[in-house]
């Protein structure tokens, strides 16, 4: 017999209730109470049998029975008894290790997950119970962001899966509410479940159970509503038979009802349509947009047992469920999901680290993405089940569901507040590495001050309170104090608010001056002064009297300082403090009135997207080909240039023994456009034989085109660079005309690329030209194939291929034919 804890946890009955002043049949035998459900009269049987005679099987069911009813106690009890014996299975062990976790007995708990695995257990699940022991230790151990009190309404009976409704809240019960005619439970002997009303607004509060048709002869339960509250999703069990009962099915199968409110009064109900008679789906949450529900589902081809689904709204109905997937859902049975203002998804597991039973987790949803899932630890959760979580609208106030020792009933409703954690990191602005023995001071403007130091991970945490505003402070010897905010509306977060912060080391170097005019003389205020290091950037902008200073780090490094305001050309200097112990730099800059704008300049190599430093960049006007500024790439692969909004140019890389060169047009600066753009090159290792360039032709013509003169730039600096380096160049035609007349075309085109290079001052004799007419077609475009202008196009070309170096050269054709017409 088959008894998922999702169909359990949610209490529901048979569905075929019974009259509590009907006869209820009496059983003399244990199996037979067990095999219809009725564990309480078969625990008082098994509980009868084993005082005569000891029995294995007796024992496990008996366990089982209080398992189920959730009583773990006595459930521990007999699976010790239970494993005493030699005739204990792999899942008794299980089995008991759970329910020693449950009692905190976690030494024990971790030498039961052992000989279960030993037995033949599950290497995952016997290492989840030992780490689950650990967490315990420590979130029992530690400081508790919550303090958690039981309600005033709370019965004798079970009482669980509050949610926000009205004044006060809606939540599940079996109490007795004064009907004539009540249903029960053949399987507890409990009254069946009603959707129940709370209005907190009065003292006491008062209980009422929901009106409208929500309430049934069957057992209705665990509740959403819309944002608007017009609509409200539930839970209920659906009908069987005793025929089916006696085929594996202990208990009906569930599904989700939705019902709308008129204003006046709830109306009707109606079973979803993704709803099966095969598996249950229950206990839904509404996002608040409404357009996501989710649910739990035992639905086949999950992870195991019970998981969690969602559902998007699609016009007036619900999509396909899909299986929120293994980071969220577990081997284990998934129950009561709360989906929080869109992003927080709550529920009840055993799959995920727990301290025992069930325990509370959530998951945030940003930007379509899950992330890690959380336990909020103790006291939230505890050694017993805790389920059913609400959260009020600020997050720091909620209700939750429980068995724990000391409740009114099986399961209470608690109501909790909460503290949030402040979970902080510090490190070196610099570096970026961890700094420990920070001193971190928090203050929360009322006098109120908490110091703490951070630990050798460079982190540090501590719980505040909710709705205020923080200032951190923080200091440590050679570094520059610190100082945080932390506005109220973060302080709000669900219980965690994260710190990063950056320390500066104090600084070894300085750099200081005056800005003037450079044909007035007079300061310039305003001026925004930044200092660029390869991982760090600093900003000042100069005063009133036009000076500036700006503190460097303690790194050895090389700087870029550029200096720009509205109307004058910016200006850029560059400095090493390498070698150097402590040192001012004393730049005073005169700057010319006019336009421009920064270039920041990178290389990186193709294949590993590491910077390249060391290598030069020349800028090139597009116009005329000729070079306007070069500088050579810092530690970074970075490099800043003064851009002229008048001129189309674009940057080349001046080759080395290790690359081929790149070329990248930089964009054009509008007179409204931003002070700075990034450019960034990528340089590839080069290989003999390869083809670096290609270049194309007008139909029956060899004359070099503006376009393809921009395109064998490269190949000059690269020749320039490297004066050992000998290139073939292979003119190419299409097929139209003579083959004759096609071969001395394709040479004609050699020669002129041949004679263009040259003339930028490259040996001639380094260069070999080739014509292969139409015999290497690139395009499958022979005489008597009907081709478009396109094909024929790609087939009249010039390749610039290496023929004699020891390095290495790609085969760049692909990459350098994107964009050409």
């Amino acid at each position: 017999m088959k008894l998922t804890k999702f169909i359990v946890f949610l209490l529901l009955g048979l569905g075929f209730g019974a009259n509590v002043f009907a006869q209820e049949p009496i059983y003399t035998n244990a199996d037979d109470a067990y095999m219809d459900g009725k564990y309480k009269d078969a625990i008082r049987l098994y509980e009868k049998s084993l005082e005569k005679k000891p029995n294995p099987g007796n024992m496990r069911k008996l366990a089982d029975c209080y398992h189920i009813l959730r009583n773990f106690p006595k459930a521990l009890e007999w699976f010790e008894k239970l494993c005493d014996t030699d005739s204990a299975n792999t899942r008794d062990h299980l089995m008991l290790a759970k329910m020693l976790k449950t009692a905190s007995r976690y030494d024990e708990a971790e030498l039961q997950a052992d000989r279960y695995l030993k037995s033949g257990g599950n290497a995952e699940t016997a290492g989840l119970i030992k780490r689950s022991c650990e967490f315990s230790r420590e979130a029992l151990a530690g400081e508790t962001g919550f303090t958690i009190t039981p309600t005033d309404f709370n019965s004798e009976e079970s009482d669980f899966a509050p949610v926000l409704y009205g004044k006060g809240l809606v939540f599940t019960s079996n109490r007795e509410h004064g009907s004539l005619v009540t249903w029960t439970d053949e399987k507890t002997g409990a009254l069946f479940h009603d959707l129940y009303y709370v209005d907190l607004s009065k003292s006491p509060s008062e209980v009422a159970p929901l009106d409208g048709p929500i309430n049934s002869n069957l057992n209705d339960a665990a509740a959403t509503f819309t944002l608007d509250e017009n609509i409200t999703y539930f839970t209920r069990n659906r009908t069987i038979s005793r025929k089916e009962l006696r085929k594996d099915k202990a208990v009906g199968t569930l599904n989700i009802f939705e019902s709308t409110y008129d204003g006046k009064k709830w109306k009707g109900t109606r079973k979803l349509k993704f709803n099966a008679d095969e598996y249950s789906t229950g206990h839904p949450t509404i996002s608040e947009d409404g357009q996501m529900l989710f649910f739990v589902s035992d639905a086949p081809g999950g992870q195991g047992g019970a998981d969690i689904y969602v559902s998007y709204k699609k016009g007036d109905t619900w999509g396909k469920p899909e299986n929120l997937g293994p980071e969220i859902n577990t081997p284990e049975d998934e129950m009561f999901p709360m989906f929080y203002k869109n992003n927080v998804l709550f529920f009840a597991t055993e799959g995920h680290e727990g301290l025992g039973g069930l325990d509370v987790f959530y998951v945030t949803y940003i930007d379509g993405k899950w992330g890690a899932v959380k336990n909020p630890g103790y006291p939230l959760n505890s050694p017993y089940d805790d389920f059913g979580i609400t959260v009020t609208t600020l997050g720091s106030t909620g209700y939750i569901s429980s068995n724990r020792p000391g409740g009114k009933g099986q399961d209470d409703i608690y109501y909790f507040k909460s503290r949030p954690k402040i979970l902080g990191t510090v490190a070196d602005a610099t570096t970026n590495e961890p700094l420990e023995e920070v001193k971190v001071v928090i203050e929360d403007g009322t006098g109120t001050s908490q110091t703490l130091s951070s630990d050798a991970k460079g982190e540090f945490s501590t719980f505040t309170q909710q709705k205020i505003t923080l200032m951190v402070r923080t200091s440590k010897d050679d570094y520059e104090e610190g100082k945080h905010i932390i506005k109220a509306q973060d302080v709000g977060a669900l219980w965690e608010i994260r710190v990063d912060l950056k320390l500066i080391p104090k600084s070894l170097f300085t750099v200081e001056g005056f800005v003037t005019d450079s044909i007035t003389g007079n300061i310039l205020e305003g001026v925004t002064v930044s200092v660029m290091e390869q991982k760090d950037a600093r900003d000042d902008v100069t005063k009133e009297d036009g000076s500036y200073k700006v503190k460097l780090g303690k790194v050895p490094a090389t700087y870029y300082v550029s200096y720009q305001k509205d109307g004058y050309v910016p200006v850029i200097r560059s400095f090493d403090t390498k070698g150097l112990e402590r040192k001012k730099f004393i730049m005073d800059v005169a700057m010319v009135p006019g336009r421009g704008y920064i270039i920041e300049a990178s290389v990186v190599d193709k294949s590993t997207r590491m910077p390249v430093p060391g290598m030069k960049i020349i800028e090139m006007t597009a116009a005329e080909d000729s070079m306007l500024q070069r500088i050579t790439t810092d530690e970074g692969g970075r490099c800043l240039m003064v851009g002229n909004p008048e001129l189309q140019t674009y940057l080349i890389t001046q080759t080395s023994k290790k690359y081929f060169s790149d070329r990248q047009d930089v964009p054009q600066m509008g007179r409204n456009s931003g002070p700075k753009v990034t450019v960034q090159l990528e340089v590839s290792p080069y290989e003999t034989g390869g083809v670096v360039q290609t270049v194309y032709f007008d139909y029956d013509r060899a004359k070099v085109t503006r376009k393809a003169r921009s395109l064998i730039t490269p190949l000059i600096y690269f020749l320039t660079d490297n004066p050992e380096t000998q290139v073939e160049l292979a003119g190419h035609t299409d097929s139209r005309g003579s083959d004759s007349y096609n071969l001395k075309l394709s040479q004609r085109r050699a020669d002129a690329v041949k004679e263009f290079i040259a003339e930028k001052g490259v040996d001639p004799s380094r260069i070999t030209t080739v014509g292969y007419g139409e015999s290497r077609l690139a395009e499958n475009c022979p005489d008597g194939v009907d081709c478009s202008e396109d094909q024929h196009y790609e087939n009249r070309r010039c390749e610039m291929r290496v023929i004699g170096l020891d390095a290495k050269v790609p085969d760049m054709s692909a990459a350098d034919k994107m964009g050409q017409e």
